[in-house]
């Protein structure tokens, strides 16, 4: 069982709610689920969702089993968890909007590109896709999770958020191995389907990006079977280009992308 994403914080009793998943409603001919990245939050889809509901979408937010709640609920959940969840939110999309675009960041990313594989979307968009990483040793996380339960990480400073350093203290201030190695898990699946994913895609790059390398897009581009694929680079960006510095930018190119493809539906 897991937390709902009203968990009370510890130093502030007061919900997580910027963890809440959203429903937009827009055109029930024309919409989107949009899938947060690995220890994200659908608060880093917020933005981006608003934009696309102006542009007239009906958009769908998920959180993911495990994700905006706390370490614990983080720990308990696993890459099936976050594969079924992605598939009852698409499947829960489609029966009152159709065929519905997918979009996601890092780990949503690639749990969009599944989707992509396994159901027939309007399309497909991936920012970032957590498909080869900076870190060499994120590799080996399967077999080091024996011997090393978690590797710090150096904060940032903290937030005006109260709810932003809650979130950074429970999944931001160090790596957990055995959630490291559930994320290769969907990695590992998700590049066995590649070939199937036909569906006009849009990969979008991070100029800046600080966790994985340029040839995540590269390589994904090379192993679909898509007839209309095309690639985007925000070269101010770091990762979360969702909610990062050029996200005005990210949701222009989005809509143009789909307005160009989609705008007779």
């Amino acid at each position: 069982m897991y937390l709902d994403y009203t968990v009370t914080m510890k130093q502030n009793p007061r919900p997580v709610l910027s963890a809440a998943p959203r429903y937009l409603p827009g055109s029930r001919k024309r919409s989107i689920l949009l899938i947060h990245g690995w220890t994200g939050y659908p608060g880093q889809l917020y933005f981006l969702g608003e934009e696309l509901q102006k542009a007239g979408y009906t958009v769908m937010i998920q959180r993911l089993p495990g994700h905006g709640t706390s370490t614990g609920d983080f720990l308990a959940s696993t890459a099936r968890d976050w594969i079924r969840r992605a598939e009852d939110a698409y499947m829960d999309l489609s029966v009152e909007c159709g065929s519905p675009v997918v979009a996601g960041i890092s780990m949503g990313a690639l749990l969009a590109l599944h989707l992509g594989a396994v159901f027939q979307p309007s399309g497909v968009i991936a920012a970032a896709p957590a498909m080869t990483f900076k870190n060499p040793g994120v590799c080996l996380s399967p077999l080091l999770k024996y011997l090393i339960k978690e590797i710090p990480v150096v904060s940032e400073s903290e937030s005006d958020d109260p709810e932003e350093n809650y979130i950074r203290k429970e999944y931001w201030s160090s790596r957990r191995l055995s959630a490291v190695a559930e994320l290769l898990k969907v990695r590992r699946r998700v590049r066995k389907e590649l070939f199937h994913v036909d569906a006009p895609l849009l990969l979008l790059e991070a100029g800046q990006d600080e966790l994985v390398t340029p040839a995540a897009v590269s390589r994904t581009a090379g192993m679909v079977s898509s007839k209309d694929s095309i690639t985007r680079l925000f070269p101010g960006s770091g990762h979360q280009l969702f909610n990062g510095q050029e996200k005005q930018a990210v949701a222009e190119e989005i809509i143009g992308w789909l307005k160009a493809r989609f705008s007779g539906e």
